[in-house]
């Protein structure tokens, strides 16, 4: 079945009724409305639908949270502490009308103990690549460290360890309530760093085979192949990475030595480096 939170508005102000009493104001921890909710929904856990990308929440959960930003836009909740909802005058009508609908008996001014949120914990799933193995949770209900973004940034400028991750079971890692940010930025750097490199790849072509490239000053007669046809006062002006080879010329630019990097030559697919020389000087 294909949710959205608009499916858990109103079961949302149904449990927070029960849980208050049908009260305005009364305080419910947004945690205690997940089992109510549920049952309603005839959902067996947070887990059905998955993990959230980008909070590493349970999807039902942001469901519920996006469903409560919802009804305090309408006027039938409001925030009275983190993580704490209440029904407004409004919100108490509105979930009164919703539990007869559904065929309730709703108890007005008495509030039943709020159920404790459940807490699961699956067992975690192994992702391999061809260059590391990372054991990564498909879903970690727990792993935040608080629903308020600003709360998080403080936690996370506060700890010197974060975005290294750690699997192993000798870590404090996998208890840690920032661990699923903390991997997010871990893997952000390793993408991070694997564009770096592939830059670095195209930007320097490979030496021929049992030549190493020396300092040899290019020879300008030799011009012609591109000269003219690509316009260098846009070219990169870099200091070359490693040992390469003139796109005009074809002799030695050795590592260190400054030249100009075409991203992309005229009708090809690849780049190439240019001695400053052979390009008409710098």
């Amino acid at each position: 079945m294909k949710l959205s939170a608009r499916n858990f508005q109103t079961p949302l102000l149904r449990v927070l009724g029960k849980l208050s009493g049908y009260v305005a104001g009364v305080e419910i921890k947004g945690e205690d409305t997940y089992p109510g909710i549920l049952e309603i929904m005839s959902l067996s856990s947070v887990d059905e639908y998955g993990e959230n990308a980008a909070s590493g929440q349970p999807q039902i959960v942001k469901w519920i949270q996006w469903a409560n930003m919802n009804t305090r836009k309408a006027g039938q909740t409001e925030m009275v502490g983190r993580g704490m909802w209440a029904l407004t005058d409004l919100g108490v009508q509105d979930a009164l009308q919703a539990e007869k609908a559904a065929g309730g008996s709703p108890k007005v001014g008495k509030a039943p103990v709020a159920p404790a949120a459940p807490v699961i914990k699956p067992a975690p799933k192994t992702q391999k690549s061809s260059t590391m193995t990372l054991n990564i949770p498909t879903s970690d209900p727990v792993s935040y460290y608080h629903e308020d973004a600003y709360m998080r940034t403080l936690a996370i400028d506060g700890t010197k360890c974060f975005g290294n991750y750690s699997p192993h079971g000798a870590s404090v890692c996998p208890d840690c309530p920032l661990r699923t940010e903390c991997r997010n930025r871990q893997l952000s750097s390793f993408s991070a760093l694997a564009t770096v490199l592939n830059l670095e790849d195209q930007a320097a072509k490979p030496a021929q085979p049992g030549v190493t490239p020396t300092a040899v000053d290019p020879d300008p007669a030799s011009t012609g192949r591109w000269v003219g046809k690509i316009d260098f006062s846009m070219a990169d002006r870099i200091k070359n990475h490693s040992d390469a080879w003139c796109g005009e010329c074809a002799k030695a630019i050795p590592k260190g030595e400054r030249c100009y990097w075409v991203e992309q030559l005229p009708g090809e697919e690849d780049g190439a480096l240019f001695h400053f020389a052979c390009a008409g000087g710098e």
